[in-house]
């Protein structure tokens, strides 16, 4: 009897989860929920599988304008005195870039610095003086291929003495257009695989769900002009300074998910 019992028992709680699984199936179809390979949601809501695909859009263009960093250092018995030697020089230079018609708003100063120079040449630390040191950014827009302007300026900048150029950084001023120009050839870089991928899957390619532009700016340093200023000095630079501007890249990655079905 026992044993009737058990097998009894067992088959109530068979048919309860019986009962509960097809009330749950019930329920399920008529809410309309499925279960399916989720891929992303468009804006109604709607469950769609997506293609995902890069590209990137690469454009050339020659730089228009420079930037040139450069910077004293002067040392004196006071830091008064060797402020007033570098702020001579400062000067100077703003002269002679304002004669070569560099704009106010297109000269920034980088770093001013004083400090106390000391002398480690003997086991016992010995004060030398007080070192001053102030350096410049400037921009030199409208600039040619060869760099004409910024040449022209760099060389009446080394006729002033101890001079120290730091290099010369290449640009573009505008780069919006280029960067529209790489953007649509990554874009059509992109959605060449995705069509593709989708031909090669059988399935059909809808709208763009998502897109992340990994654009990023870019700029081409010129070989560091650190030695220019003392072989100008020593007569053993060229007497005019050779420059070549090269091409900038302009460069988009865009990463595009399409939605599919």
């Amino acid at each position: 009897m026992k044993k009737i019992n058990e097998n009894i028992h067992l088959v109530v709680i068979a048919v309860i989860i019986a009962i509960g699984l097809l009330a749950g199936a019930f329920v399920i179809s008529n809410t309309g929920f499925s279960i399916r390979n989720l891929g992303t949601t468009d804006s109604t809501g709607r469950v769609l599988n997506s293609i995902s695909a890069n590209g990137d859009g690469k454009v050339y263009a020659t730089p228009d304008m420079a930037v040139i960093t450069f910077s004293f250092s002067e040392t004196a018995a006071t830091s008064k005195e060797a402020l007033e030697n570098v702020n001579t020089k400062i000067n100077s230079a703003l002269d002679m870039l304002t004669l070569a018609g560099i704009d106010a708003s297109d000269i920034t100063t980088t770093q001013l610095s004083i400090y106390t120079e000391y002398d480690w040449s003997s086991s016992e630390r010995k004060v030398i003086g007080q070192t001053a040191s102030s350096g410049l950014e400037v921009k030199v827009k409208g600039i040619d291929a060869k760099a004409t302007k910024v040449t022209t300026i760099i060389d009446q900048l080394a006729e002033i003495e101890k001079i120290q150029f730091s290099g010369i950084t290449f640009d573009i001023e505008d780069k919006s257009n280029y960067f529209t120009e790489a953007r649509d050839l990554a874009f059509s870089k992109a959605k060449q695989k995705a069509v593709e991928l989708a031909s090669l899957s059988g399935v059909k390619l809808l709208t763009p769900i998502a897109i992340t532009d990994n654009s990023y700016d870019s700029y081409y340093n010129s070989t560091p002009m650190l030695n220019y200023a003392l072989d100008k000095a020593a007569g053993t630079a060229e007497s005019s300074t050779a420059l070549a501007t090269g091409e900038l890249e302009i460069s988009v990655s865009l990463s595009i998910s399409w939605g599919m079905e």
